[in-house]
């Protein structure tokens, strides 16, 4: 696929709850000192296999945590296994769909930009 400029792009896609107009992705972020010294903070987002009603379009997705259980992922006493019971009950209940590449540029700011093809 090629943008407006001619240059050849993946195929956006915008991807949402249908019921639900927030989504919560599960991270985990460090502060660690550098060799050189400096403190560094870092994050990650966690993935798994994509929810089947977007598994065609990618082979993984953010964990993204449901809302009953924002307090259990955000409490640093959460034991390893209520963890794995918290990132194997993500939620699933995406769709997705496609949408111009204007999508990939900082300069395009309405909501036109998210409209399916």
């Amino acid at each position: 696929m090629k943008n407006e400029s001619g240059k050849t792009v993946n195929q956006p896609y915008f991807h949402h709850c249908p019921d639900d107009p927030v989504i919560t992705f599960a991270g985990l972020w460090a502060v660690w000192t550098a060799p050189e010294g400096n403190q560094i903070v870092s994050c990650a987002l966690l993935s798994k296999a994509p929810a089947p009603s977007i598994e065609h379009i990618h082979h993984k997705m953010p964990v993204v945590v449901t809302p009953e259980l924002y307090d259990d992922w955000l409490n640093p006493e959460t034991s390893p296994i209520d963890v794995h019971r918290i990132i194997s009950e993500a939620r699933r209940d995406f769709v997705g769909h496609r949408v111009g590449t204007k999508v990939n540029s900082v300069r395009k700011k309405s909501a036109e930009v998210v409209i399916s093809l």
